[in-house]
């Protein structure tokens, strides 16, 4: 279960960060957000890929990886164990039955 694209387009589209900016390697303080972004970004996530998600369940910090970030968003989501159903984006439910 893949939810890297899922993931980049949720940053770009809430963030207005260009979607070519987002690659593996980018830090999230290089793609311009801080630690109040980054609650932000969880609480966007929240709503788009599982609601049981808060920020202890997604650890990171502007120094991470986009890589990393969905890698925690990822085990996060695996965490919880959540049907798939639950998921209220159609493109968010289909990456996670990947």
């Amino acid at each position: 279960m893949s939810l890297y694209e899922p993931v980049r387009q949720c940053m770009s589209q809430h963030f207005n960060i260009p979607v070519e900016e987002i690659t593996t390697n980018a830090t999230l303080n290089d793609l311009g957000m801080d630690s109040l972004a980054l609650i932000e970004l969880v609480c966007v996530l929240k709503e788009e890929v599982h609601p049981g998600l808060s920020d202890a369940d997604v650890a990171v910090t502007p120094d991470s990886t986009f890589s990393q970030a969905v890698q925690a968003v990822e085990a996060a989501v695996a965490s919880l164990n959540a049907p798939t159903d639950s998921f209220p984006s159609a493109a968010l439910r289909a990456a996670v039955q990947k």
